[in-house]
């Protein structure tokens, strides 16, 4: 069980500054921490991740996700497996940057997107579809069938490349 200065800790180096940190985290593995600030704070051990915990905002749910992709340097392999994952459509997206640097922030970012789809209502990520506005803001097409589509109507992301890193965040509001 960690403590409570490695849970600040871990909270810190998660972003997860606005994260409240409950008065039982103490009791939970460090992995079970990680995911719970990574989550921003939806994700509680031995609850579904899409539903609110007791106490929590229930009118939207928020994920924040940091990846630094300066020291990534793929393999062709792994860019290629990576790259399959992606809809034809995204792929072809990604490849039109003229970096290298700019494909791996664009790949990250349509991933992360679609992980986090895939993991709050419990999709296949094949079944992840994101369209995009006309200003190429990305968003859920629809939650489709998911147990959770009364709870998580509404998909919005707002991600960011920086020169070192993409930055997903996610809103998840509620009926």
């Amino acid at each position: 069980m960690p403590s409570r200065e490695v849970l600040k800790e871990l909270q810190e180096e998660c972003l997860a500054d606005d994260v409240e940190l409950p008065e039982n985290a103490d009791a939970w593995t460090v992995s079970e921490a990680r995911e719970y600030f990574e989550s921003g704070g939806t994700s509680r051990p031995g609850q579904p991740a899409c539903v609110p915990a007791a106490g929590e905002n229930e009118s939207n749910l928020q994920i924040r996700w940091a990846v630094d992709t300066a020291e990534w340097d793929p393999q062709e392999a792994e860019w290629e497996v990576l790259l399959r994952t992606l809809p034809e459509e995204e792929a072809t997206r990604v490849m039109k940057f003229h970096f290298r640097d700019d494909q791996k922030r664009a790949l990250v970012s349509r991933l992360l997107q679609r992980h986090a789809c895939a993991r709050y209502l419990s999709l296949p990520h094949g079944e992840v579809q994101i369209l995009r506005t006309k200003g190429r803001k990305p968003y859920l097409a629809s939650p489709h069938s998911s147990p959770l589509e009364e709870a998580c109507l509404y998909w919005n992301f707002k991600d960011r490349t920086r020169e070192r890193s993409v930055i997903l965040a996610f809103d998840a509001h509620h009926r």
